[in-house]
C-alpha cells in the first residue's frame, strides 16, 4: 500500500488517508483520519509481494507474488508464461502451465481461437460474435461488466464551460440507434453515470434525442459553428462509435474529428487536460464501489474534466467516508444526478464482455471487471 502511494500513480489517492501496520505475521492494523466507507472494495486493488522486493528495480518485469500462478517468463510486448504454484492457499490451480498472448488486433485474435493457437479470449467484437458461435468447436458467453464507455467534456476550456453546451451536444446524438447498429451483443445504454452492477449506481432522467432543441441551444448559447472539436481516442476500439456521434454532430452543423493519439502521448495530454472531448473506452469501475470511480475521477482535486463544483466534492467526500452504507447510496444518487444533469461527460454505453473459449475447455468463470478466475480451467480432452 505504501509503495502505491510512493509511485504516485493514479491509485494513489484513494490509500493516501490509510495507514497500515503490521500487528502479527498474518495481521494488519489500518487506520485514517477519515471514515472509510469504501475501504474493503480499495484493498481489492492491491497486489501482494514480499516488501524486500517490491520496491527493487525490475520487479515489474520479474514479479513475486502470493496469486495461483508464477511467472516464469514475461516481455511487455508479447505476454507471459506462467506455471501453477502448489502452495496457493486456496489449493493448486488445475492448469499446470498457463500463457497469456498479446495479440493486438481483435480479428487475430479471433483466428488464433478458431485455430487452436488460443483456447481462451475475451472482449470479442461485435462483428465476430454470430461467426464464432456458430463454430461447433467453441463456446461464445457474454455477462454485464462493471465498465462503460464515457466522452468527458473539457470544461476548463471556454467552448465547454457552459452547462447547456454540454448537454445540448449530448442531446444532439441519437445513442440508441449507434448501440443497435453497432454493438448490439456487447452494448446495454446506460440511465446513470455508473453501470447497473456497481454500488451507488442510480437511474437518472435521461437525455431524449432532439437535434433540433440542441441546435437551438446551442445557437442561444454562442456556439462559434466555425471551429472544429478533436476527439482524443488512445485506440481505435471504438472509433466507430465516435465517428457516428460526429456524424449526429455534423447534422445540426456542430464540426469534429478524430485525434488519435499513441497511448502514452494520449495518457500524457489526458491528464494534462490538453484536449477537447475525450472517450475513455472503458471506465472499469474495478472495486465494484461508486468510490473508485466517482469519488477518484470527478473531484476537484483530480482535475480529470476541467469540471469542478464543491458541492459535488461534499457529498462524494462524504459518501467515501461515512460506514452507513444506506447513507452511502443515497448520497451518491445526489452526486451522480450532479454529474449527469450538468453533462460532465456523456455517459452512453455499459459495456457486454463477450468471452469466447474451445469447448475442450470446462471451468471458465466470466468476470465483470476483465480479471478472470483461471483456477478451476481444465483440458476435458
Amino acid at each position: 500500500m505504501d509503495q502505491v502511494v510512493a509511485l504516485a500513480g493514479p491509485l494513489a489517492g484513494i490509500f493516501k488517508p490509510l495507514t497500515a501496520t503490521v500487528v502479527s505475521p498474518t495481521e494488519l492494523q489500518i487506520t485514517s483520519d477519515v471514515g472509510q466507507g469504501a475501504l474493503l472494495g480499495k484493498m481489492s486493488m492491491l497486489a501482494v509481494g514480499p516488501s524486500e522486493l517490491v520496491a527493487t528495480e525490475g520487479f515489474g518485469l520479474s514479479p513475486v507474488g502470493s496469486g495461483p500462478f508464477i511467472v516464469d517468463s514475461f516481455d511487455p510486448s508479447g505476454g507471459v508464461d506462467l506455471t501453477a504454484n502448489a502452495d496457493y492457499w486456496n489449493g493448486a490451480p488445475k492448469l499446470d502451465t498457463l500463457a497469456f498472448r498479446m495479440i493486438p488486433e481483435q480479428s487475430a485474435r479471433s483466428t488464433a481461437l478458431e485455430t487452436g493457437e488460443i483456447q481462451l479470449t475475451w472482449t470479442v467484437p461485435d462483428d465476430e460474435v454470430a461467426a464464432l458461435s456458430s463454430d461447433p468447436n467453441l463456446v461464445v458467453e457474454s455477462t454485464p461488466t462493471l465498465a462503460n464507455l464515457v466522452l468527458w467534456f473539457n470544461s476548463s476550456r471556454a467552448q465547454f464551460a457552459d452547462a447547456a453546451v454540454r448537454q445540448a451536444l449530448w442531446q444532439a446524438v441519437d445513442f440508441q440507434t449507434i448501440i443497435d447498429a453497432l454493438y448490439p451483443n456487447t452494448g446495454t445504454a446506460m440511465n446513470g453515470p455508473l453501470p447497473d452492477d456497481v454500488f451507488g449506481a442510480s437511474d437518472q432522467t435521461p437525455y431524449d434525442f432532439d437535434p433540433d432543441a440542441a441546435k437551438a441551444a446551442l445557437e442561444k448559447a454562442g456556439w462559434d459553428f466555425d471551429q472544429t472539436i478533436k476527439i482524443l481516442m488512445t485506440a481505435n476500439t471504438y472509433q466507430p462509435f465516435v465517428e457516428a456521434v460526429i456524424a449526429d454532430w455534423a447534422k445540426i452543423g456542430v464540426k469534429a474529428e478524430v485525434d488519435l493519439q499513441e497511448a502514452a502521448v494520449g495518457t500524457q495530454n489526458l491528464l494534462g487536460l490538453n484536449w477537447d472531448v475525450v472517450i475513455i473506452q472503458p471506465v472499469i469501475t474495478s472495486t465494484g464501489d461508486a468510490d473508485y470511480n466517482l469519488g477518484r475521477l470527478y473531484t476537484c482535486a483530480a482535475k480529470r474534466t476541467g469540471y469542478c463544483n464543491p458541492d459535488l466534492d461534499a457529498l462524494l467526500a462524504q459518501a467515501g467516508s461515512s460506514p452507513d452504507q444506506d447513507a452511502r447510496k443515497d448520497l451518491y444518487d445526489q452526486a451522480g444526478k450532479i454529474i449527469w444533469d450538468d453533462a460532465v461527460g456523456m455517459f452512453p454505453m455499459t459495456v457486454v464482455q463477450v468471452w469466447a473459449w474451445s469447448s475442450a475447455l470446462e471451468g471458465v468463470e466470466l468476470d465483470p471487471i476483465y480479471k478472470p478466475d483461471l483456477t478451476q480451467v481444465q483440458f476435458t480432452r
